[in-house]
């Protein structure tokens, strides 16, 4: 699916990513939206986070919560996900690979490649409607309980005031006493969505649109950083819109007969089909080019090809038989001398 960002939308994105925050309205018990600035953790919260991951598992695992391999035998035994599940999805990941192997060789009827963007969707949704089921049963495990933990101290300590920049919430009693349940809960769930980052679709827009790649090039020819920070602190967001700005300027680069057209590359689905053929044309003609090389000398030396020239200076020099008539011939017309080539392989004497 291609997605349109309109100017003001895009650059608010460009915005948010370039300073790692986001502003967002919660809805809270009375119906009023509160405004709310999120912030990526720094690395000092992630460690801390770890550590509180780590005590959160065991205390559900002391208390008795099954891991997820403990309930996936359950979920199984129960016939919420059974192998008929489990090959149906294989099958239809299958059938996606080789409907994204045609759509990258479509590339002239724009009609027909969204109607085999259409197929592929309704086979990812029918994976992800099975999955589901699974998922849902995975949310009683240790594993989950302590990434509930987890988040739950970032989601503390990344929320702010947007106007006095103070923590929305002082402390941790305070975050644990907050009256209205209901609006944590919801803070809490918009704050996972902002600590994943930007759905790809929408950092892969903006990475090739001209208001971030204005920026993105010229990065490039003068050395300046892109967000001010240094490399080890980038968020996901940044770091994603790094990739693929690096993935589009390689295309860019492309040779002219070898680059694709402007419509694949705003499509996403139909780029990555192009790009992964382009890159198995590839190798099939480097693994060929290679393989009719060996053919060609194998591990044969030189000596197999009559070729090898002897020096005096070679201990085999006295060892080798010359061909007369080349020897006769042995001076170039400026009367420098040399040896001439041995026709056949050394060969000791007999005295």
């Amino acid at each position: 699916m291609v997605i349109e960002l309109p100017y003001e939308e895009l650059d608010g994105y460009i915005r948010q990513i370039c300073v790692a925050q986001q502003l967002v309205f919660v809805e809270c018990n009375t119906g009023d939206e509160v405004p709310l600035l999120f912030r990526y953790p720094d690395p000092e919260d992630t460690y801390i986070a770890d550590l509180i991951h780590r005590r959160a598992l065991k205390e559900a695992q002391d208390e008795g919560l099954p891991s997820l391999e403990e309930m996936e035998g359950v979920v199984k035994e129960r016939g919420i996900f059974t192998e008929v599940d489990e090959k149906k999805i294989e099958k239809l990941r299958s059938r996606i690979e080789g409907q994204r192997s045609v759509l990258a060789k479509t590339t002239r009827v724009p009609a027909r490649r969204d109607r085999l963007k259409d197929i592929i969707s309704g086979m990812q949704k029918e994976i992800e409607e099975i999955l589901t089921r699974k998922e849902l049963s995975m949310e009683l495990t240790s594993e989950r309980k302590a990434i509930e933990e987890r988040f739950l101290y970032l989601t503390r300590r990344g929320t702010f005031d947007p106007r006095t920049k103070k923590p929305y919430w002082e402390n941790e009693t305070a975050f644990a006493n907050e009256r209205d349940f209901l609006f944590r809960k919801r803070v809490f769930l918009e704050y996972i969505v902002f600590s994943h980052g930007l759905s790809q679709s929408k950092i892969r827009f903006i990475s090739r649109s001209n208001l971030w790649r204005i920026r993105y090039v010229t990065a490039l020819k003068t050395g300046e950083s892109l967000f001010g920070r240094p490399i080890s602190k980038y968020t996901v967001d940044q770091l994603t819109l790094l990739y693929w700005s690096h993935y589009y300027q390689s295309i860019y680069e492309m040779m002219s007969d070898d680059r694709p057209s402007d419509n694949i590359i705003e499509d996403d689905q139909a780029l990555d089909a192009y790009m992964s053929d382009w890159h198995a044309e590839r190798n099939r003609d480097a693994v060929a080019s290679k393989a009719k090389s060996n053919n060609k000398y194998g591990q044969n030396s030189a000596w197999d090809h009559g070729e090898t020239l002897v020096m005096k200076s070679n201990p085999m020099h006295a060892d080798v038989e010359y061909s007369d008539t080349i020897a006769e011939r042995g001076t170039t017309p400026k009367g420098a001398s040399f040896d001439a080539a041995p026709t056949n392989k050394s060969k000791n004497k007999s005295k």
